[in-house]
């Protein structure tokens, strides 16, 4: 189990870019870095925050939140292994959002991937990775909004578990088209 762990990182990039096996080694020893471990409800990154940490899920499932100012929260999306938060767009300088475990988590540094990334000429694949993933992020923050703005109840919760249902399958966390689901109906309605 724990190769399977060290290797989700890899396994997230490689789902649409293919890597060069020094790439491949690259991620799987980021994977294999100095973990973190955190409990669920435990803040992993603060809204504002100057130039946070870049960071993987490991194990277990987080979010990207905002909470207003009555305490209420807005889940605005959800963080499963492989996936990373802390890897801001060039032209911003804070978080835009703070990040919560919603379960057990385990998280390790991404700091090593900034820098690779501006490597491509010894990281090519890599950063055209990179590139993918976060374009994946925006597409899937404008579903989210699509799935709050324009679909009915039972729509959106259709919506959101083929979403995460394809995510699991592409980290291998699909089994016998079952995959971990560790939301609540509280997370539910705070995404949806």
């Amino acid at each position: 189990a724990s190769d399977a762990i060290s290797t989700v990182i890899r396994r997230r990039f490689a789902a649409d870019v293919s890597l060069s096996s020094t790439e491949s080694d690259f991620l799987d020893r980021l994977g294999r870095g100095a973990r973190r471990s955190q409990v669920s409800g435990d803040l992993l990154q603060r809204e504002s925050a100057e130039d946070p940490t870049p960071q993987f899920i490991l194990t277990g499932w987080a979010a990207h939140e905002h909470v207003l100012d009555d305490g209420r929260r807005q889940l605005l999306s959800i963080l499963i292994p492989g996936d990373s938060f802390g890897f801001l767009p060039t032209s911003a300088r804070r978080a835009l959002s703070s990040v919560r475990a919603l379960t057990s988590v385990e998280v390790v540094d991404g700091s090593a991937l900034r820098v690779a990334v501006r490597q491509s000429h010894r990281f090519p694949n890599l950063s055209q990775a990179h590139a993918a993933v976060q374009a994946e992020r925006q597409s899937l923050l404008v579903d989210h909004l699509v799935r709050l703005g324009r679909r009915d109840a039972v729509a959106r919760v259709v919506h959101l578990l083929l979403e995460l249902h394809f995510r699991s399958k592409r980290i291998g966390a699909v089994e016998e088209d079952a995959f971990p689901m560790p939301l609540t109906q509280v997370m539910f309605g705070e995404l949806l």
